[in-house]
C-alpha cells in the first residue's frame, strides 16, 4: 500500500484542506499519514473561528516516526500543493496569451496522467484511455472558433 504524509491544518466545519485531503486519498487505495499544523473551528472562509496552532509538534512526530522506522515515500503538503502552486499559476499567466493559458490549463487532467504514470507508475486501462480520448476531443472542439449561423428571418 502506498502510503503518504500530509502536512496541514483540519477544519472541523468546511469543505477544505485535510477533511477534502483525506477521502481523496483514501479512495486512491492511499494510506495518510496526519500532522495537522492547526485545528480550526470553521474554514477561514466564515467571518470568525477559533483556531490551536500545532505547529511546534510537527518536528516531534517526524523525529517519532522516524525512530519507528516509518518510511513516506510521498510527501503531500497542502500549502504548497495549493498556495504556492495557484500563486505561481496566476503570475505566469499574467503577461501570457489568453488562448495559450486557456489551451495549457485545459489540459491539466492530461498532465495529472502523464505525471502519473512517470512518477507513481500508475496504468490506466482502455476505458480510461478512451475517456481521456473523449476530453482531449471536448477540449479542441471547445477552442475552435465555429462560424455561427445566421438565421434567415422569413417575411
Amino acid at each position: 500500500m502506498k502510503r503518504v504524509a500530509s502536512i496541514q491544518d483540519i477544519s472541523c466545519l468546511g469543505r477544505c484542506s485535510l477533511t477534502v485531503a483525506l477521502p481523496v486519498l483514501s479512495a486512491m487505495a492511499v494510506e495518510c499519514a496526519v500532522i495537522p499544523t492547526a485545528v480550526l473551528s470553521t474554514h477561514t472562509e466564515f467571518p470568525d473561528f477559533v483556531s490551536c496552532d500545532l505547529t511546534d509538534h510537527i518536528l516531534p512526530v517526524a523525529q517519532h516516526w522516524k525512530s519507528q522506522k516509518v518510511s513516506l515515500p510521498i510527501l503531500y503538503v497542502g500549502i504548497f500543493s495549493s498556495g504556492v502552486g495557484y500563486t505561481l499559476q496566476i503570475l505566469a499567466q499574467k503577461d501570457s496569451n489568453p488562448t495559450v493559458v486557456t489551451l495549457l490549463l485545459s489540459m491539466e487532467s492530461v498532465f495529472a496522467v502523464i505525471a502519473g504514470a512517470v512518477l507513481l507508475h500508475q496504468q490506466m486501462s482502455s476505458r480510461e484511455y478512451f475517456g481521456c480520448v473523449l476530453m482531449m476531443v471536448a477540449v479542441i472542439l471547445a477552442q475552435i472558433p465555429f462560424p455561427e449561423k445566421r438565421k434567415t428571418v422569413k417575411r
